[in-house]
């Protein structure tokens, strides 16, 4: 299958170098009310800060310090539980900051979506072990972005759906690229993943070229007729 090849820098990071789990029905701590102001303090010490009128505010627009979640969090679940060593994800972050009219949400990313695609490999590498559940899951999220483009063809601007065509033809490319550098114990899952999953990504990128050059002709027609 021909798909285009595109780069993009980015940044690789672990998630995550500490791991713990505790009984399904161990109660660590009864649910803090909003209105707790030893809980509210807490929150705040760790939000970021910055410096406006000579004092210290609060930065909703920056990140926060992990270490509510990486320190004390992980501290609590392993004195209720037990340390395991699952296996290591390595997760590439693309984002920037769009700080244009002072947005309160500057980051391009949703880091729901980082949440949701760390949460998905990992329950996938620990149902088929590390390298073959990486691979679904490398071939889950082309299925996600197959569907995407499939529903949102018909109401998204030709910009918008070269981008997201774009988006599945890269990751093609990777799975096609990595297929020739895999191992032989899994070359047989790539193949069984393409020849299932094969067709669908085809169908949706045909299908999209086609609509793209529609748009293009007419765009062209109209500019002719003006």
């Amino acid at each position: 299958m021909g798909y285009a090849k595109y780069l993009q820098a980015d940044f690789v990071c672990l998630i995550s170098s500490q791991n713990n789990t505790v009984p399904k029905h161990t109660r660590i701590y009864s649910s803090p009310s909003n209105s707790n102001p030893s809980l509210l303090f807490l929150l705040k010490r760790f939000a970021a800060r910055t410096n406006k009128a000579g004092s210290s505010a609060y930065e909703s627009r920056d990140t926060v310090d992990p270490s509510l979640i990486s320190q004390m969090l992980m501290t609590l679940l392993e004195a209720n539980g037990q340390h395991i060593s699952p296996t290591l994800l390595r997760k590439r972050v693309r984002d920037d900051v769009c700080w244009a009219d002072g947005a309160e949400k500057p980051w391009r990313r949703c880091p729901l979506w980082l949440v949701l695609r760390v949460a998905l490999q990992r329950h996938l590498c620990s149902l088929f072990g590390g390298e073959k559940g990486h691979i679904h899951y490398k071939f889950l999220i082309c299925l996600v972005l197959a569907s995407l483009l499939d529903d949102s063809v018909e109401h998204l601007s030709p910009d918008l759906l070269h981008v997201l065509k774009a988006k599945l033809c890269r990751r093609l490319v990777k799975l096609e690229v990595g297929k020739q550098r895999a191992p032989p114990v899994v070359i047989p899952l790539y193949e069984h993943m393409f020849a299932i999953l094969g067709p669908i990504f085809e169908k949706t990128t045909q299908a999209t070229i086609k609509l793209l050059n529609l748009k293009v002709s007419e765009s062209s027609c109209r500019k002719n007729l003006n």
